[in-house]
């Protein structure tokens, strides 16, 4: 029964629109070569792990699947997908997993991610050929998606994305970390910044302060009688032990009879 009902699981369709993988970042490099820049890149996120790549492929523009993906990628790992693997690797010092078409840009194009021919993720706006006078224009700069946002399906949200034009380093400079540049490899699937916890009810939290006044005063008498317990039972020991001092130094001298008996409080019986 359970291997028929793991063989449907695996058999079974995929909810429309899901994706293990989303498209983090967007860069139109710094490095002049003839009537264009380069690095040119796609930054991909493997929310699972993913054994076949080849079930994705990406498209820039309006211009479809134009670039399949390949091998596997662990959960929580990055993709690299470049025009120009050399000067990727001269600028950002890693090296890029794939070149491809889709990779082609000029800073206005929407990026698209399929997943068996259908788009789960998207940057841009793909019904607009050439996006350089949107807000979403990543010339001669970057684009980069937002902590913890995503994959947003066919329909791009603009909030989701951080869009920064002309600011990329000078040319022939190595990425150095200041805060302008590409932040490549950042994004997270956690918030990177704790949100504020909401403010509860006045009511609440003069209930909350009147209990912890309360408990405080409990404990706090508590610990008064504890003190005041071990005190009496250390005095209480003290006595004891004095007075068995005082029986063992009569039993020594017998002479100290009367004596002894009255510091203990023995009053002989009368006509004794």
């Amino acid at each position: 029964m359970l291997l028929l009902l793991a063989l449907a699981v695996f058999l079974a369709p995929r909810v429309s629109g899901q994706t293990d993988l989303l498209i983090t970042g967007v860069a139109y490099g710094p490095l002049p070569v003839s009537d264009a820049e380069i690095p040119q890149a796609i930054e991909l996120y493997a929310i699972n792990s993913i054994p076949n790549l080849s079930e994705y492929a990406l498209g820039s523009g309006n211009d479809g699947q134009e670039t399949t993906l390949q091998g596997s990628l662990d959960a929580g790992r990055f993709l690299y997908v470049t025009n120009d693997a050399t000067s990727f690797e001269t600028f950002f010092l890693i090296t890029a997993d794939l070149v491809g078409a889709a990779a082609v840009l000029s800073g206005s194009e929407a990026i698209e991610l399929f997943r068996q021919g259908e788009v789960v993720d998207v940057f841009g706006n793909t019904t607009i050929d050439n996006g350089t006078a949107t807000p979403w224009n990543y010339v001669d700069g970057w684009a980069y998606r937002r902590d913890a946002t995503g994959p947003d399906n066919s329909t791009f949200a603009l909030s989701n994305w951080i869009i920064s034009p002309d600011v990329f380093l000078t040319a022939e400079t190595n990425e150095d970390g200041d805060i302008i540049s590409f932040p490549i490899s950042t994004y997270s699937r956690i918030l990177a910044t704790p949100q504020p916890t909401p403010a509860p009810d006045d009511d609440d939290d003069d209930e909350g302060t009147n209990q912890g006044e309360v408990v405080g005063a409990i404990i706090g008498v508590l610990c008064a009688l504890a003190l005041i317990g071990a005190i009496a039972c250390y005095c209480r020991r003290k006595q004891i032990l004095a007075k068995t001092a005082g029986t063992a130094a009569t039993a020594v001298n017998p002479n100290n009879v009367s004596s002894s008996a009255a510091e203990l409080g023995i009053v002989p019986e009368s006509g004794v």
